[in-house]
């Protein structure tokens, strides 16, 4: 039997968000300590972002109703991006927000990668906006 080829899948949905996606920019903030004596006290904020942009992704709304929302948090969309849209040697899981081509800042609350095999095909992010 043979192998199963998951880098052809990943292409197709490479292909895919890249015809149909939007343009965004992911945000990550510093993570750098503003007294590093006392790292504690949390990062540096007022330093520059980094920005990754120009990077097609698909963002897709959840529709579930508000009253459920209030039980359970829930996100209000998902975003989904190809592994090879970005950089190499992005940290991809610590990205803290996205700004979508309407200049909606949405916040990332969390990142999960489609990785069947070896070959990472998406992530799929959950936002919040």
């Amino acid at each position: 039997m043979a192998a199963f080829d998951y880098a052809e899948i990943a292409a197709d949905a490479q292909e895919l968000i890249e015809e149909f996606g939007r343009l965004v920019t992911f945000r990550t903030k510093s993570r750098t300590p503003a007294d590093t004596a006392k790292p504690w006290r949390g990062p540096n904020y007022t330093e520059a972002d980094v920005d990754i942009a120009d990077i097609k992704a698909c963002i897709v709304p959840d529709d579930h109703d508000d009253e459920a929302r209030t039980l359970v948090r829930k996100p209000t969309a998902l975003l989904y991006v190809a592994d090879k849209s970005f950089p190499t040697g992005t940290d991809v899981k610590n990205m803290d927000s996205v700004l979508d081509d309407d200049g909606t800042l949405w916040h990332i609350t969390k990142t999960q990668i489609i990785k069947p095999a070896t070959v990472a095909v998406l992530y799929v992010m959950f936002l919040e906006g």
